[in-house]
Parts: structure tokens; sequence; C-alpha cells
């Protein structure tokens, strides 16, 4: 394993080899939609969102980063450094399309420069901010060394002296008709010194001042490429140390630098992310985490991915969190109501507080209370199954025999209306099946099903049923609480609004 400290595993990057979450749940759940609200992450960093950390240790370690972030000191000291890094990339970068060789290595040693000076700075803000977790201490302590050591004394010297000796190089440029000549310096006049007494006089006391930011770097052009090769041959040693020094600090960044800056963008993304939620009221939190038989509880829980839609949606679609609370021995949930009630909405949010969780995040909650998952697997209903030679029903079943085959006391299962294509009966039949089986194993289980027989009929099934308007029974108010399923109230109102009042007395209305 890799001695580099790492934001993102106890055991070092090297460590996080884990296989990255099939992308069925990722969609089941609607997560897929928040990577996508968080733009093009590159491989590396979208593998990270899509990679559980690797056990309680692991999770538990990067809970005590968010620690640290939510202090505001250590996040502005990371989100600066990164924005540096960033920087220093794109400087690299136009080094590396730089046409003049003088000029790619002149850039390489202005990024060695400020990569020392970035470096320094980051390792005073780190002993300044008093950071708490195991990550950041660790880091502490190795840029620390690091800044004290001799190959970084070299580099931050030599780039520094380098550039120092640039700075002092003069020339004279003659430009005849269509000549150029370039000489050495021989105390000519300054003609730049001249052009700016000249125009001074001109200049209005008060007066407005313009000043432009330079977009970084600009490629020179023939003339100037051959102007700048005829000036280095005239100043053979400062540019002799200039080459040697680029040749040999080509590749300068540290091993824990590189792995602080991979961590950090892998935290500030996620908390770019959740902000607008925030600023909106809704709840983001460390959750309670245990690895044994525990409680599920969340207080203002909601689904992530519908959150996000709202918040830029012309149309918002409205989000209103929900309190779960199981006791720990409470491992299938009945979700039932109506259609378009939210309840695949409350299912989701289920699963992906628990997907979240394995992760190290936060999740979307104002409190929470969970069992540290091992994986979470989903079975959604698809409009379209692609393996024509299977049925529907085939379909499911092939896929929660996969689900069931991997499923054990930390597993959590989500099923949104699974066997909706078969007849009651049949559903009900194979509802009991695989309820039953994932009870065996001891999973926990969040089932949205329009069978309301399930809950009677599975021993310990707990029945989140869909609360309706008290003024006016059809009115969704996609709250849920623990009741018995209200799905003959809900029909029976729906036969009274459409004149079917001697339907809407029947008992078995909506079954």
């Amino acid at each position: 394993m890799s001695t580099v400290p790492s934001l993102l595993h106890p055991l070092g990057d090297d460590a996080l080899s884990g296989a990255p979450e099939a992308s069925l749940a990722l969609t089941d759940l609607g997560l897929h939609q928040a990577l996508a609200v968080m733009g093009d992450l590159g491989p590396e960093l979208e593998a990270l969102f899509r990679t559980p950390a690797g056990g309680a240790d692991a999770v538990a370690y990067r809970y005590e980063v968010w620690d640290d972030l939510g202090a505001g000191v250590v996040e502005s000291l990371l989100r600066r450094f990164t924005q540096q890094m960033g920087s220093l990339r794109e400087l690299l970068a136009t080094a590396a399309r730089a046409r003049n060789a003088w000029q790619a290595r002149r850039l390489v040693v202005e990024a060695c420069s400020a990569y020392t000076a970035h470096v320094r700075s980051l390792s005073t803000g780190l002993t300044s901010a008093c950071a708490s977790s195991r990550a950041l201490r660790a880091f502490g302590t190795e840029l620390e060394a690091y800044v004290g050591s001799a190959a970084f004394a070299e580099l931050e010297e030599g780039s520094r002296a380098v550039l120092d000796e640039l700075g002092e190089v003069r020339y004279t440029v003659l430009v005849r008709n269509n000549r150029v000549t370039v000489t050495t310096y021989q105390g000519e006049d300054d003609y730049a010194l001249e052009v700016a007494r000249t125009f001074a006089r001109f200049e209005a006391p008060g007066g407005q001042q313009y000043r432009f930011a330079s977009s970084g770097p600009v490629e020179l052009d023939d003339v100037e490429a051959r102007l700048l090769d005829v000036v280095a041959e005239l100043h053979p040693g400062p540019f002799g140390r200039l080459d040697r020094f680029a040749a040999h600090n080509g590749a300068f960044f540290h091993p824990a630098v590189v792995s602080l800056e991979k961590g950090a963008r892998f935290y500030l993304t996620y908390l770019d992310l959740v902000a607008p939620l925030r600023a909106r009221g809704l709840g983001v939190c460390r959750p309670q985490l245990s690895v044994g038989p525990g409680p599920t509880r969340a207080e203002g829980l909601y689904d992530l991915a519908l959150a996000l839609r709202a918040g830029t949606a012309a149309n918002p679609p409205e989000v209103v969190p929900n309190d779960v609370d199981l006791a720990a021995d409470e491992r299938t949930v009945i979700v039932t109501g109506p259609n378009s009630g939210g309840k695949t909405t409350l299912a989701r949010a289920l699963g992906q507080a628990h997907y979240l969780a394995t992760l190290g995040l936060p999740v979307p909650a104002r409190r929470a209370e969970l069992v540290l998952p091992d994986r979470v697997a989903t079975s959604f209903t698809q409009k379209e199954v692609l393996d024509l030679g299977r049925s529907h029903l085939e379909h499911e079943l092939v896929h929660l025999h996969e689900v069931l085959a991997h499923a054990g006391p930390r597993t959590v299962v989500v099923l949104n209306e699974t066997f909706s294509s078969t007849t009651l009966r049949d559903a009900l039949l194979l509802g009991r099946a695989v309820l039953g089986a994932l009870a065996e194993r001891g999973s926990l289980c969040i089932f949205v099903t329009f069978v309301e027989e399930l809950v009677t009929s599975v021993p310990g099934a707990v029945s989140l049923a869909a609360v309706v308007g008290t003024d006016d029974r059809l009115r969704r108010t996609y709250r849920f609480t623990r009741q018995p399923p209200q799905g003959a109230v809900y029909a029976a109102a729906l036969a009274e609004r459409y004149g079917l009042t001697d339907l809407g007395a029947r008992d078995q209305v909506g079954r």
C-alpha cells in the first residue's frame, strides 16, 4: 500500500480498488441525475462517486473530513488550493502546446515557482487550521516535512533564481525597413519610456483608469519566436540554466499534493452540489451509522434528484420531506398510496441516503441514523425490456435472483412496483416469496407496491401509507406515515367524485 496520505481512505489512494456501483442502481435511485448536474467530472472523479468507500472505517474517515470542512476555514483553504492547482495545470498545458522551446521552458519554471508558493501556503494553512480528521492531520505532517526538505528548497530557490536571472536580461531591437536586428544592450535609450512620457501629458487628472487582465500566456508568432531564439544565443548563461532547470524538473508534483488535490475535488464537488439545497432550507447531514443491527431513522428525508431538479426547472416539482422511524428489527417496509403520490420518491430517498452513506457523503435529510449497508440493490419497473427473449415478469425474476444471491443482513433492497405486470394473485404470491427470502437474510427492503395485502400477509412488515388531505381525500400531500394502506379510502373518494357512489361504497374498491 502507498505511504502517501489520502483524503479518501485511511490506507491511502492505492486502497481505492473497489468495484463501481452498477449503473442500474444509480439510474433507479436517480443519482445519475446528480452526476449529470456535477458536470464533466472526468473518469477518475466520477469513479469516486460510483464506488463505495470500502468499509466502516473508510466511511468514518471521510466523515471526519466533512466535520473539518464544516468549520469553514478548511473549506476555504482547500478551495483556494484546488483553484491554484487548476491554474498550474493550465499553465503546464500551455507549455506543452507552445511551439517555441524557450517559451515552453519558461512556462515550466513559472509553474514550478508558483507551485512551491502554493504548497508552502497550503502547509502553513493546514497547520493554522488545527484540523481534527486523521486525513488532514496526516497531510499537515506530510507537507510540513516536504516543505522542509532539500528537494523542495532546490525547486523553490532554483526556480526563483532562474526567473530572477531571466528578468535581468536586456537586449536591443533595431527595426529598419523590413529588417529586424537584435543585439546586446549597450545603454541605448529605452523608447518605451519615451512613448510613455510623450502621452502622459494627455492624461487628465483623476481620469478613468482602464486595466485589462491577461487570460494567460500568449502563443508567440513567428517573428517573436525568432527574436527570442536570437536573445537566447546572445545570453547563453541564463538561458542555459533555464534549459537545464526545465529539463530536470518537468515532473515536479509531489504525490501527496496530487492525492490531496484529488480528494479535495471530491469533497468540494459534492459540497457545491448540495449548497443550493441548503440555501433553500433543505437539510443535508452526516448520518449516524452503525454496522450491526440498529434502527433506521431519518428526519426531513427527501429525494436528492427531485430537489436538484426543483432548483432549476421552469415548473419545479414540489419537494416534501418525510420522516421515517424503523426499529432495528423492522426490516420490511411496504409503501402504498395513490398514483403520482410520492411513493417512488420516498423509496428512492431511502435508497439514496444509504448509497450516499457508503460513499462517506452527507445525506439529504435534517438528521439520519442508518445501518451502513454493504450494498444497495434495486428493482424498478422498466418501461421496456430489451431482451425480447424474456417476458417482463421473467426479466424481473432473473434480476431478483441475482439480488437475492448477494443479499445479506446489511443489504438495502429497493423494489418499485415489482410484479405490476402480472395478476393481483400472482403479484401477492411472488411478493410474499421475495420479501420472505429477504427477511431470512436480514436485508432491509423498501417495497413500493399496489398489493396492499402484503402488509398483513408478511410477518413484521411496516406499512408506510400516503396521507391524504383532511379537507379533500383526493388531495395528494406527498407525506407518509405508519398507518394501514389507504387505497380503499382514496378509491372511494375518487369514485364519489365521478358519480360512481355504488362502486365507491364497496369494501374492495381499489384492491
